[in-house]
């Protein structure tokens, strides 16, 4: 189950990025977490390999760098 938070359901947030954040989480049932040196790997190179692969990848990591501060800020309302 896939479970997106209210924040992200806002006229503010394009349907593009909520896109992606879908893909991300579906990559981890295709790359569970690894474990390396006793620490559990949950983003593997694997992992963010195949994300930047998503035709989003960039717009979607440039956009949450501008807005996740506003995101937080909505969240802890």
């Amino acid at each position: 189950m896939i479970r997106i938070h209210p924040v992200l359901d806002h006229e503010t947030v394009p349907e593009w990025f909520v896109g992606f954040l879908v893909f991300h989480e579906l990559l981890h049932v295709v790359y569970p977490p690894e474990t390396s040196g006793g620490r559990r790997l949950i983003h593997s190179p694997v992992l963010r390999k195949a994300e930047r692969d998503h035709r989003d990848y960039v717009r979607s990591i440039d956009w949450e760098r501008r807005n996740l501060h506003d995101l937080l800020r909505r969240c802890a309302r």
